[in-house]
């Protein structure tokens, strides 16, 4: 069975300044995969180039075997690619309904002409996406919600928002940049059960970046770890957190491995 995404030897430069390195990893169908690793590591690069907003400047990123980096964002959103971001970008001043049906007018087959005479196809398909935007705010607890302004909202809620606006996206990859960033510990346990409901509900596959590692070794079956820009470990999380290469990224002294473990296991 081919993987759903896999990059090969990814490079990403900017000017004379290296990015991303020799990158090469796979991610199985139905995985849920943590990509760690120190700030400015080339963690949410990954992800840009994932989604096209940035162009790889050397090597393959495949999408259920298939080329995808020469792509517009666009389009690897309509090939199952969705994303969240480590600073919440919701449309702050539109309802908690807005938001979400701003994600799924993807579907919606109506012309200007359509919307400006408010044809009966047009009708249609606003009560089509309405009720849609509805039923899933519902299955994601938020249908409370549905007319507060989204600016409004607990930031634990923003975050869940956010993720509930991507699934209107229908991807088959969901890529998390930093969901748990700001929360409190009762909310780190929230997130860790929405995104095990998401992935369970959904046959999503996810790939999380993620700083807390709480939520990578509750959810994830398989660990990718970046250190200025390239990979220097994978495997279980029971195994990187061990690994005297992640160690010295992290503290930059292989002699601190047992204090590690100890914050690791805390966390």
């Amino acid at each position: 069975m081919l993987p759903l995404l896999e990059l090969q030897q990814v490079e990403k430069t900017f000017g004379g300044i290296c990015a991303l390195s020799d990158i090469s990893f796979t991610v199985n169908k139905n995985e849920i995969i943590g990509l760690i690793g120190p700030n400015g590591a080339g963690k949410t690069t990954i992800f840009n180039l994932v989604t096209g907003a940035y162009n790889i400047s050397s090597g393959l990123i495949l999408l259920n075997g298939k080329p995808i980096n020469k792509k517009r964002p666009d389009q690897i959103v309509n090939l199952g690619v969705a994303r969240t971001f480590q600073n919440i970008r919701l449309f702050k001043k539109l309802t908690v309904l807005n938001n979400v049906k701003a994600s799924l007018y993807h579907k919606a087959k109506y012309n200007i002409f359509d919307a400006l005479l408010k044809t009966g196809n047009y009708k249609k398909l606003e009560k089509d996406i309405d009720e849609e935007a509805r039923i899933l705010l519902k299955q994601m607890e938020l249908d409370e919600y549905v007319e507060i302004q989204a600016d409004n909202l607990a930031y634990g809620l923003q975050r869940k928002l956010e993720i509930t606006r991507a699934l209107g996206l229908s991807p088959e990859l969901l890529l998390l940049d930093e969901p748990a960033a700001g929360m409190n510990p009762k909310e780190v346990i929230n997130i860790i059960d929405l995104i095990k409901k998401v992935h369970s509900e959904y046959r999503l596959t996810i790939i999380i970046i993620e700083h807390h590692m709480k939520v990578i070794t509750s959810l994830c079956s398989n660990v990718i770890v970046l250190n200025f820009g390239k990979k220097i470990a994978e495997g279980p999380a029971e195994e990187i957190h061990k690994n005297s290469k992640v160690i010295e990224a992290y503290l930059g002294n292989s002699t601190q491995k047992k204090k590690t473990e100890i914050a690791y296991a805390n966390n």
